[in-house]
């Protein structure tokens, strides 16, 4: 069930995706390029929940790592808490080495950065995968934001 919520997120995000970049998203999804990035800066980040952050964004690597195409973590609990969750263009388009490097760029990328250093959650699009972090329940929730992506 968790993956079908996943894949059905994904194509959500593809066709989102599709939207906003036009034609130049059937040339660009070839290639593991960057399409866009959204951090949500309304609450503070704790110092643990930037723990829990930085143990989440680890979880998603080493699953990604294992050759799946899919995953989420959650550490810590209640307002500390932070769910991240990846997942991966097709098997049959971007192979299981290509999505965890996809991710392993991703949540390296996250866990430097100052942009998204002081928000709740984040989100980061790219060509071969998408990954999202936040202190807030993510996983088999039906998102409508974020509505503004910066590319």
């Amino acid at each position: 069930m968790k993956q079908a919520i996943i894949q059905a997120r994904f194509l959500i995000l593809f066709l989102v995706c599709k939207s906003i970049y036009g034609q130049q998203t059937s040339t660009l999804i070839t290639e593991n390029a960057f399409l866009g990035i959204s951090c949500s800066k309304t609450v503070p980040r704790s110092a643990m929940y930037g723990q829990n952050f930085i143990k989440t964004l680890a979880a998603l690597v080493v699953h990604a790592d294992l050759g799946h195409l899919s995953g989420s973590s959650t550490e810590g609990s209640d307002a500390e808490a932070a769910q991240g969750l990846y997942y991966c263009r097709g098997s049959d388009t971007v192979s299981a080495n290509e999505c965890a490097a996809c991710v392993r760029n991703v949540t390296s990328g996250l866990a430097d950065s100052v942009e998204c250093a002081t928000g709740n959650s984040a989100i980061v699009w790219r060509g071969f995968c998408t990954v999202q972090v936040a202190n807030f329940a993510i996983i088999g929730q039906l998102q409508t934001e974020p509505k503004n992506v910066r590319p």
